[in-house]
């Protein structure tokens, strides 16, 4: 099962659910749902109804979303299961975010929360993350929309620490890990929250942040990567022929700067692992290398992603370090 939180339109004509424009009421608007393919291997979604008579000052036990919360937890228990919190970049609509968080989850047997943003996905198209051609004003439309769901995704994390301080204080202790992945503009989304006036403050809920083919600028990337609250590790990946972020630097009338995501130079973060996904076999121009062909063919891919998205030091791993560019190649 994938867990949902998403601040996009519920769709009664979607047999998903979700469709690619904002919450009608307010893309700060949140709705929870799940997810599981049934016997045929299409999805079912299942959008929880919202509660009416549920205010702030209700009681924690009493609101929906801290009950699938504790759902989680449970399962994460009886089934010895880390979770990763999903961010999906643009040009992903909600099909394609479905597909790749269950990509995740049996690649890597974990629990997967979905944050999915009313990223355009080429107009609804259903091929997989980053593999059509999108315009630049759909690129732009998608960069606008990502920062609008700034809020939503800060109140998202708020709402996990919360639960999981209260959880905490009632002895319920899990002992398993949560995992941030942020892939393409969905580290936009986290960039701009760092330096948001709505940001409510340390979410320190993750053991392990992956930033995977960032899609943000590499030049003075290190001032908001230093700032990403975090239990055990930062990880940059890159891939310098990743052909969705070549793409993205070209914009209307202008050039725009590097991407984090595929650029091995200038990496300065105090923090951060840099990993170079380059010569890896099968990686060739992946923007999706953790959940693609690249994962699947390359076993190498697979466990380090393991590690990583299982709270784990995925650099002992490696052996090929750059200490002038303060890098491991993969």
């Amino acid at each position: 099962m994938i867990y949902i939180v998403s601040n996009r339109k519920p769709s009664a004509r979607s047999n998903l659910g979700f469709g690619y424009s904002p919450n009608d009421k307010d893309i700060e608007e949140l709705r929870l749902a799940s997810a599981k393919k049934d016997n045929q291997g299409k999805w079912k979604v299942s959008v929880l109804p919202e509660r009416k008579n549920i205010t702030v000052d209700s009681k924690i036990e009493d609101k929906p979303s801290f009950q699938v919360f504790r759902k989680l937890q449970d399962s994460m228990m009886e089934n010895d299961r880390n979770c990763v919190f999903l961010v999906h970049g643009y040009n992903v609509n909600f099909a394609a975010a479905l597909d790749t968080a269950n990509r995740v989850r049996e690649l890597y047997n974990v629990e997967v929360i979905l944050f999915s943003w009313p990223s355009l996905g080429a107009g609804e198209g259903k091929k997989h993350i980053g593999k059509e051609f999108i315009g630049t004003a759909s690129y732009k439309r998608d960069k606008r929309t990502a920062i609008r769901s700034v809020p939503a995704l800060d109140k998202t994390f708020a709402a996990l620490g919360h639960y999981f301080d209260y959880t905490q204080q009632q002895g319920i202790q899990c002992g398993q890990s949560f995992n941030l992945l942020c892939h393409s503009m969905g580290n936009y989304l986290l960039k701009h929250l760092l330096k948001s006036s709505v940001y409510s403050g340390d979410f320190l809920l993750f053991e392990n942040v992956v930033l995977c083919a960032a899609d943000v600028n590499n030049a003075g990337h290190e001032r908001f990567v230093d700032q990403i609250p975090h239990r055990r590790r930062v990880y940059v990946t890159i891939n310098e022929n990743d052909f969705a972020l070549k793409w993205s630097r070209r914009k209307l009338g202008e050039q725009q700067k590097a991407r984090l995501g595929h650029y091995t130079r200038n990496l300065r973060s105090d923090v951060a692992v840099y990993l170079d996904f380059t010569e890896a076999n099968h990686v060739n121009d992946s923007h999706g290398y953790f959940a693609d062909k690249a994962a699947v063919q390359n076993e190498r891919v697979q466990i380090l992603f393991n590690e990583l998205l299982n709270g784990q030091r995925g650099e002992r791993l490696l052996e090929g370090y750059d200490p002038d560019k303060r890098i491991y190649a993969v």
